[in-house]
């Protein structure tokens, strides 16, 4: 889980339709995650995902941004629940100081991640973030793990197979029987990393197409 900079200013106005007609084009902008807890929806589900109005279209000052691309975003439907029509101040139009704007920071200066896999704000506008959207749920956390795991096993992957490379040049100069023993074992070892990670990753609930349904 990463958050990102969602770049506004490559953002093309449809010229057909509203807002609820956008949603592929918002996730494409979007990495495919969600705009506030960057869970994917490859581990949820397009269905599952909302045209999220950051200038809520609820409030009177800004409803005339309800179809505008560069005030819409692709979220999850929980965050979208808990983050609802909230504007700390409907008469500011420019600036929402508890929910910065995703297209002119990236959320992940607003966020620690902790060895528990909880998030903590960095600042006010982060601590507020965790707290009103519940970006500390058990779904997102086990996410989180998960990710990391993946992460840690990548990592134990690419340093086995430089060890591998550094073996097998070492086979070839000496030819030792110890040697080729440990080169077998290491391949072994590193085949079964392979696979461990390739069944993790084909463990996600959703395929690229059913989050398209």
């Amino acid at each position: 889980m990463k958050w990102r900079r969602i770049k506004k200013e490559n953002s093309k106005q449809p010229d057909k339709g509203t807002y609820t007609d956008w949603k592929d084009q918002l996730a494409d902008e979007g990495y495919n995650q969600c705009v506030y807890c960057a869970i994917h929806e490859g581990g949820f589900g397009r269905r599952n995902y909302h045209v999220e109005h950051y200038r809520p279209k609820s409030c009177t000052e800004f409803k005339h941004l309800e179809n505008d691309i560069t005030n819409l975003f692709f979220a999850c439907c929980i965050c979208n629940s808990f983050k609802s029509d909230f504007w700390e101040d409907p008469s500011d139009k420019l600036d929402n100081s508890a929910f910065p704007d995703p297209s002119k920071i990236n959320y992940s200066l607003l966020f620690e991640l902790l060895s528990d896999a909880k998030l903590r704000g960095k600042n006010v506008a982060g601590s507020f973030l965790v707290e009103k959207l519940n970006l500390n749920r058990p779904q997102l956390m086990v996410e989180r793990k998960l990710v990391s795991l993946l992460d840690r096993m990548e990592t134990g992957i690419q340093s086995v197979s430089k060890l591998k490379k550094a073996l097998i040049e070492k086979v070839k100069e000496t030819g030792e029987e110890r040697a080729l023993e440990l080169l077998s074992k290491l391949v072994d070892s590193y085949g079964s990393l392979n696979l461990a990670q390739l069944e993790i990753r084909k463990s996600i609930p959703y395929t690229t197409a059913d989050t398209k349904r």
